[in-house]
């Protein structure tokens, strides 16, 4: 008989041993963050996307003023027939060219600098998105993103915590 228990007991053990752990419905507590509308609608944010938009304006002016001058330059070789193989011909490819790659860094240089506003106001989210959960003692939080692409299909808008975590950010600034 005590085989038997002990045969029992070991079958039990072993059984409990590759089973999920249980969790109730009570203990699960979960909620969603719009990453998305706090990347845009923090105070910071606005002020970084303020400050990124006037380096693109100045980048910009300069560019047209360049490319304005470029075709200016380009329509006066026309007008005057000059073959493409000319010294005059060689310097507008020459401006074209530097043109091109002062465009393209242009591009690059406020791409970086978006990706590094984004990168430390996600970082900040994450702080706050943790603090917050800790506090309401959450065991999940979920990126709520475009219905159409995200994890989450649905929630309760009572779940939504996008609007604390602004707040939150907002008061920081």
């Amino acid at each position: 008989m005590s085989k038997v228990r002990s045969l029992l007991a070991s079958a039990a053990l072993a059984s409990s041993m590759f089973s999920a752990p249980s969790v109730s419905a009570e203990e699960l507590k979960i909620a969603v963050v719009d990453m998305a509308k706090v990347l845009n609608e923090t105070t910071e944010a606005k002020t970084k996307k303020a400050e990124i938009e006037k380096v693109r304006n100045e980048k910009k002016k300069s560019l047209d003023e360049k490319r304005s001058n470029l075709e200016k330059m380009e329509a006066k070789l026309k007008e005057q027939k000059v073959s493409p193989q000319s010294k005059e011909a060689d310097e507008f490819r020459a401006r074209a060219a530097d043109f091109a790659k002062i465009a393209r860094a242009a591009e690059e240089d406020l791409r970086k600098q978006y990706a590094a506003s984004t990168k430390g106001l996600v970082e900040k989210a994450q702080k706050v998105i943790n603090t917050y959960a800790s506090e309401q003692k959450l065991t999940m939080v979920l990126e709520k993103g475009v219905t159409s692409r995200g994890a989450v299909l649905y929630n309760a808008p009572a779940m939504d915590i996008t609007a604390e975590v602004i707040k939150r950010l907002n008061s920081q600034s």
